[in-house]
């Protein structure tokens, strides 16, 4: 008998901490949630949708010993399969670089052939009808596209009466090894990426000429600045070349006579000093 235990109420509190922030993409990027599995266990956390809404979930495993770069580049993976303006998920992995390659062969050598790594969507309330089981294969992405069954009106909680569990989900992770294994996974709400589609259709590109003048006039202003500061700094250069030429011929014309002054007076010297001698007063 495999044992199972729950641990909800801590990644309850998580994931809507996590959920809120992802409310809030437009101001800041909700990264992936990493869970640790311990082993022969099951852990689960409580996701609630709102109402009129769907979301798209993404799941991912790696072994815990697994170096924490390879743990890292999924996770970035991850967030850009999730932050893309579509309304399908890609579960295809851009190639990784050859050291994380290196890294994902070598660790799964150590691995069984078959993970023994599940996840599993089941209503909170009423039936607590399991929505979706699949198996989670390791360093591979696996997508629950709709969970609501879509924004269009087919939402089963639309033809039943007010229900505090209605729209809650317990989302699970059944980890069957021996090791423990930690689980990646995020959420797209469907009502983000229609936010950014309505956004996007908001914004038209007259809206953006008058501040692209402004921004183009002002580029033309500050080049204009730039050239006369350029300008200013040849001329400086320039003047400090002549300054300097000027003290350098000063201070050699000073030299230039000292030394004549000096030569002109031995030679004064030397003219009298034979000058008497001549005359016999020396």
């Amino acid at each position: 008998m495999r044992q199972q235990m729950r641990t909800t109420a801590s990644f309850a509190l998580a994931l809507s901490i996590w959920v809120q922030s992802i409310g809030c993409s437009f101001f800041s990027d909700a990264y992936p949630l990493v869970m640790e599995l311990p082993p022969k266990q099951e852990t689960c956390m409580r996701f609630t949708l709102p109402d009129d809404d769907d979301a798209h979930m993404i799941f991912a495993a790696v072994p815990a010993k697994v170096d924490e770069k390879v743990e890292s580049w999924m996770v970035t993976e991850m967030n850009q399969a999730t932050d893309k303006d579509t309304q399908v998920l890609s579960e295809t992995m851009a190639r990784p670089p050859a050291d994380i390659q290196k890294m994902i062969e070598t660790a799964s050598k150590d691995l069984p052939g078959k993970s023994d790594v599940f996840f599993r969507v089941q209503l909170a309330g009423g039936s607590r009808r399991v929505v979706k089981t699949q198996i989670i294969p390791f360093f591979q992405f696996v997508s629950f596209e709709h969970m609501a069954g879509g924004m269009d009106g087919q939402d089963e909680r639309k033809n039943k009466s007010w229900d505090p569990d209605l729209g809650t989900y317990n989302v699970c992770f059944q980890n069957y090894h021996n090791n423990e294994v930690r689980g990646i996974f995020d959420v797209v709400m469907l009502s983000a990426i229609q936010d950014k589609h309505r956004r996007k259709k908001l914004l038209k590109k007259e809206h953006f000429t008058p501040l692209q003048e402004i921004y183009e006039h002002s580029l033309q202003i500050g080049q204009t600045i730039l050239d006369e500061m350029l300008h200013m700094e040849a001329r400086e250069h320039l003047m400090q070349h002549k300054s300097d030429t000027t003290s350098n011929k000063v201070r050699f014309f000073s030299v230039f006579s000292i030394c004549v002054l000096v030569g002109v007076t031995w030679l004064q010297i030397t003219y009298l000093k034979s000058y008497f001698k001549k005359k016999k007063v020396l």
